[in-house]
């Protein structure tokens, strides 16, 4: 599990103990998933927003919430997906926050935002 570990190799040699020297080494829970695109800060022109895949790494059924705001009340789009990418149609200018999170346990979410631009690219 996550923690910090020591380790050391000792052995009976000749009827004497022989030890290594010591080492250690850090476990860190894998992470389940990874947000890959847009990128964090990303911005957006209004023409590329009509149909914005959101994509991220992962397996499994995840939750996805967009919002414009921080707490992702009044989502713009909430649902759950079986895949590594979603489609969000139309996003109006402005900032988003966006998570994706294993289904049923939205305390292990990662998150991100974007930007909208009221502008266009040609």
């Amino acid at each position: 599990s996550d923690g910090s570990y020591q380790w050391r190799v000792t052995c009976k040699q000749a009827g004497q103990n022989i030890s290594s020297a010591s080492g250690a080494f850090r476990l860190r829970p894998a992470a389940s998933f990874a947000l890959i695109s847009p990128e964090r800060g990303q911005l957006i022109p209004a023409n590329q927003a009509e149909s914005l895949v959101l994509r991220w790494r992962g397996g499994g059924k995840v939750n996805v919430d967009v919002s414009q705001n921080t707490d992702f009340s009044s989502p713009a789009k909430s649902t759950e997906v079986a895949g590594q990418d979603l489609v969000v149609k139309n996003l109006k200018p402005g900032k988003y926050y966006w998570r994706v999170s294993p289904r049923g346990d939205r305390s292990q979410a990662i998150q991100s935002t974007f930007t909208i631009s009221d502008k266009v690219s040609c």
